[in-house]
């Protein structure tokens, strides 16, 4: 007989899952649209031991007849992203192999685009080339993509002397890197670039380069600790002139210790670390038990509200046995299904929005996912917040 907790959890699973992909909805990225709805909906289906469903069929379908429109390269809102759910749902022998080949965007147009991002300075994961680089790594024909690696390590190579030893973060504004600030962050910063690293690793490419920069952007991260601890270990952003800017930083995915601590934690594994991986555990935990006092929280979703730090502490539950990752993750379920009845589908938990996000990195399909894996354990789906 199931707990209460998950019954709770089930109900709203089948609220969103009724309440997302509907022929009027235009967007279809992965993080923001529809593709993030098929992720949604697959894992969903797939708990349920649900082969075929119509639902899951017309999204699918409006999705390939639509593909002509997303023109943008990156990972977030664009091709690249598409391309990572072909390849998901192929691995999970939803999509044929065959069918994955012929519809998915093509790797030659991927690595100029990836290449044009890289050399603008734009090195971030959802909008720029290490989210681009990704999806090329994830495709099925790595040993006709080698010398493109070759190239992009080079080129972030180059962008390191020429900036002492330094990436800077990518403005969006004046399109071009702001040399007063890096930034740390998972979703657009350095710790983006050494998840990248550690998957050439995993798969055998460019081990040496990889290894050689990972290394240096771990230990600039580990120089850059904040010595106050109280409220997070890492700054935001580094000001390059003078350490006196965003010195604390938020509790989330896309910034701040959880997505960075996580990320220490599968280096400190992938290179056989084991003090690297207790630090990391240590910044994991210490959040764990401090998490019913942070009222920092101010939003739902995954990319930097509860949803994103519930999966968090129940990966690293997962992962390690800690129980106290167990009561954070159980403790930050419940506050979330508590929030979600209240607003539903809206952005945020504090403020009254009159707008409805039902998107995978701000809304309600990443909301449920995160829920979804607390009860079912799978996380696989993941991958695409650069997280398994």
């Amino acid at each position: 007989m199931e707990n209460q907790l998950t019954s709770e959890i089930k109900h709203i699973l089948r609220f969103i899952f009724d309440t997302l992909d509907t022929p009027s909805f235009s967007d279809n990225s992965l993080m923001n649209g529809k593709a993030g709805h098929i992720l949604f909906m697959c894992n969903y289906l797939n708990y349920h031991n649900i082969n075929e469903d119509q639902k899951f069929s017309d999204s699918f379908g409006r999705l390939t007849e639509s593909l002509n429109f997303i023109t943008y390269p990156g990972h977030c809102t664009g091709r690249s992203g598409i391309n990572w759910l072909f390849s998901y749902l192929t691995f999970n022998n939803i999509l044929e192999k065959k069918d994955n080949l012929i519809i998915r965007f093509k790797n030659d147009e991927l690595q100029m685009e990836c290449m044009r991002l890289a050399q603008m300075g734009n090195y971030g994961f959802l909008h720029g080339a290490i989210g681009v680089a990704y999806a090329i790594l994830n495709s099925t024909n790595l040993s006709n993509n080698e010398s493109f690696f070759v190239d992009l390590f080079q080129r972030i190579r180059t962008n390191l002397l020429e900036n002492n030893g330094l990436v800077h973060h990518f403005d969006f504004s004046i399109l071009s890197q702001d040399l007063t600030r890096v930034n740390l962050g998972l979703a657009h910063g350095i710790t983006g670039i050494i998840k990248f690293c550690i998957e050439c690793q995993r798969r055998g490419v460019c081990k040496n380069e990889s290894a050689s920069l990972c290394k240096e952007l771990v230990l600039y991260l580990r120089k850059n600790v904040n010595q106050n601890h109280s409220v997070s270990y890492f700054p935001k952003m580094i000001n390059t002139r003078a350490k006196s800017e965003e010195i604390n930083s938020r509790l989330s995915w896309c910034y701040g210790d959880l997505g960075i601590s996580f990320i220490l934690y599968q280096v400190g594994k992938c290179f056989k670390d084991t003090e690297l991986m207790s630090f990391a555990v240590e910044i994991l935990e210490k959040h764990a038990i401090n998490i019913a006092n942070n009222n920092e929280i101010n939003d739902i979703g995954l990319c930097h509200g509860r949803a994103g730090i519930l999966h968090i502490f129940n990966k690293m539950w997962l992962l390690t046995g800690r129980f106290s990752f167990k009561e954070a993750s159980t403790f930050c379920v419940k506050k979330t299904l508590k929030e979600f009845n209240q607003i539903k589908s809206r952005l945020t938990i504090k403020e009254t929005s009159n707008i409805d996000d039902y998107s995978l990195i701000f809304g309600s399909a990443g909301v449920g996912l995160a829920l979804l894996s607390y009860i079912n354990s799978d996380t696989e789906w993941d991958d695409c917040f650069f997280l398994n």
